[in-house]
């Protein structure tokens, strides 16, 4: 009787863990959740055919208005995660956003991609709702000075 009362335990806690993980990566995510006035600057890398193993052209946005269009559009795009980002080279734009209080938030837009997949940690996210402004981001590259960075 106790061990088909543990096996039964054991069940219900695998199946719960279970639901929980298929809930979890079923579950839209932001971009990003930042307020536009916690930022301090946005550093942008685009990286070349090589990935980031070769560098980039590197800029880094500091007006506040550019900070709170940018912000404001990848707040309002929702995240589905896709797969798992290990043996992927880093392509296309990487973002990482600096908050007043010292944090980072890194992130890269697979631009090449035709829905501009994400790669977020360990993961690759498809935009579910709402797009990103690649020509917005673009833009930056020519209103501020850059530089080309090698690893």
């Amino acid at each position: 009787m106790k061990s088909i009362r543990r096996i039964l335990i054991i069940v219900f806690v695998l199946v719960t863990f279970i639901a929980g993980a298929i809930v979890w990566w079923n579950y839209p995510s932001p971009i990003s959740d930042i307020a536009p006035s916690e930022v301090t600057s946005i550093l942008f890398i685009e990286y070349d055919k090589g990935g980031a193993k070769h560098g980039g052209t590197r800029i880094t946005v500091t007006d506040q208005m550019d900070i709170k269009h940018i912000m404001e559009n990848l707040n309002s795009v929702s995240l589905k995660k896709e797969k798992l980002s290990l043996d992927y080279p880093v392509l296309g734009l990487g973002i990482t956003i600096l908050e007043i209080d010292g944090s980072t938030h890194r992130f890269v837009i697979d631009s090449n991609s035709p829905n501009s997949r994400i790669r977020k940690g360990l993961l690759f996210y498809r935009p579910e709702s709402g797009s990103i402004d690649l020509s917005y981001i673009q833009e930056m590259f020519s209103k501020y000075p850059h530089s080309f960075i090698i690893p």
